[in-house]
């Protein structure tokens, strides 16, 4: 499961080259693990960028990703502001990753709005499933349920459940 997490990060850095409009820079640790990583928005000629948006990554003891807080930039007052944030958290058949939204007024994280869950079925298959929290039912409720792939290879598409 981890892997997927490192691929996201890696080819999502692989964009400072391309004709997409943003530049990213990553901060890392002595040890090589991404801190933070920045994205600034390219301008028309290309010449200039500006800040947009920041990541901060938080890691556990097994150096998975934990953490991952969203700011973004205020051209205005010229700082960053919080958006929102993703926990990541593991157990013995997959993660689930939660979402959260910055509340200004209380400065703090908001409850847990939206969750994603990523299993792995006794067949091998990874199951995701995508749940919105109803506060008048005080329940999750399941959003969007599939299977994405096949860890030993054999299966290569997905398909809704």
């Amino acid at each position: 499961m981890e892997f997927l997490t490192a691929t996201t990060i890696f080819l999502a850095s692989l964009n400072v080259y391309g004709e997409c409009g943003f530049a990213y820079n990553a901060e890392t640790s002595e040890d090589g693990i991404v801190a933070a990583k920045t994205v600034y928005r390219k301008s028309v000629c290309g010449k200039y960028l500006s800040p947009t948006l920041k990541y901060n990554y938080v890691y556990d003891g097994e150096q998975r990703l934990a953490q991952k807080e969203v700011l973004k930039w205020n051209g205005v007052t010229g700082k960053w502001e919080k958006s929102h944030i993703l926990n990541y958290l593991y157990d013995e058949n997959g993660y689930t990753i939660e979402y959260a939204v910055w509340n200004s007024g209380k400065q703090e994280y908001a409850d847990v709005v939206a969750k994603q869950t990523y299993n792995e079925s006794i067949d091998g298959a990874l199951c995701i499933a995508l749940y919105k929290w109803d506060d008048y039912g005080n329940d999750w409720v399941k959003q969007n349920d599939m299977v994405a792939m096949n860890l030993s290879g054999e299966l290569l598409t997905s398909f809704e459940l």
